[in-house]
């Protein structure tokens, strides 16, 4: 776990940043979000119990979040939180170095789950080695539709 106390101004204002990302993105994505967590307070909340924090930068700038849920022991959720406009084969390199850290640090499996209808990302975990599930569930609202979503796993023998 983060020692929540070592975490200074400068590393919440970044956190902050991170967890305004979708207030960029178009209403569908930024319900879907809300399907999570309400609101950037809710979402450091959130931060506050993961088992890791990622920031992914574009020089000197912040362009992404990822971070990990521990489910059980060895099994981590993985989240990825990217500023409107990056291209995902801008960050597959330091999501390939995060994915195997997290294996170097013991992780056995590692989740995600994705809008069924954002081919951006599932390229990406596609990428990187994430598989599909076949697992799909149908959790949150927008535009008056229950929005789908699909579950991706990758484990250390399959990097």
């Amino acid at each position: 776990m983060i020692d929540w106390a070592e975490i200074s101004k400068k590393d919440t204002d970044l956190l902050l940043e991170a967890a305004k990302f979708e207030q960029d993105f178009p209403s569908f994505f930024r319900n879907s979000g809300n399907s999570w967590t309400a609101d950037e307070k809710s979402l450091l909340e959130f931060y506050q119990h993961c088992s890791g924090l990622f920031g992914l930068f574009n020089y000197t700038s912040l362009v992404g979040l990822v971070y990990f849920e521990t489910i059980t022991d060895g099994v981590e959720n993985v989240h990825l939180d990217l500023k409107r406009g990056i291209k995902s084969a801008e960050i597959e390199n330091a999501i390939c170095e995060i994915r195997d850290f997290q294996f170097l640090s013991g992780v056995q499996i590692c989740s995600a789950w994705c809008l069924k209808r954002n081919r951006q990302i599932k390229d990406l975990l596609h990428r990187v080695g994430f598989q599909p599930t076949y697992l799909t569930m149908k959790f949150g609202f927008s535009h008056n539709k229950v929005l789908e979503w699909e579950q991706f796993n990758i484990a250390p023998q399959e990097v």
